[in-house]
């Protein structure tokens, strides 16, 4: 009865003690943009079991041209990837040793730089004259349908 007991408290201890994502159902996250710092839920998608990257297209105020931000779900976590870009302007990547670089190359005329960057709180500003967007398992969603505002893309239930 005793060893009983002391298995029953094991099991326990390690199911408290058990990050949330090694208990959660793999096929129940869903991707999910919300109002912030509000946060209630204005889109919400299921991550289909496989597909963990997503991408979030603007156009750049200063050089106006398109930017890509590339991300994967790792377990509870965003992490950025990489950041594809045509030409510098203010708060693009420019220097080495940005946060999480992995490498920089040229491709297609496009610089990218891989990256490894986990994201805490993933809160954007959007407007439409910079046609905010978020790719993701072939949905293509225009984020300023909401309006000017700041947005929170985050993993939810």
């Amino acid at each position: 009865m005793f060893l009983r007991k002391l298995a029953l408290l094991f099991v326990f201890i390690l199911f408290c003690n058990a990050p949330a994502h090694a208990l959660a159902d793999p096929g129940m996250r869903d991707l999910c943009v919300l109002s912030f710092p509000e946060e209630k839920i204005l889109w919400q998608e299921k991550l289909p079991d496989g597909e963990n990257d997503f991408s979030l297209f603007f156009i750049h105020s200063v050089s106006k041209t398109e930017v890509e931000d590339q991300y994967r779900v790792n377990g509870p976590h965003i992490i950025q990837t990489a950041e594809l870009f045509i030409a510098h302007g203010a708060g693009l990547p420019s220097l080495k040793d940005e946060v999480g670089e992995q490498s920089w190359t040229l491709e297609n005329g496009q610089f990218v730089l891989k990256m490894d960057r986990p994201i805490d709180k993933l809160v954007l500003r959007v407007n439409p004259d910079y046609r905010n967007r978020l790719v993701f398992d072939g949905t293509d969603l225009d984020i300023t349908q909401w309006g000017r505002r700041a947005l929170l893309i985050r993993l939810c239930e």
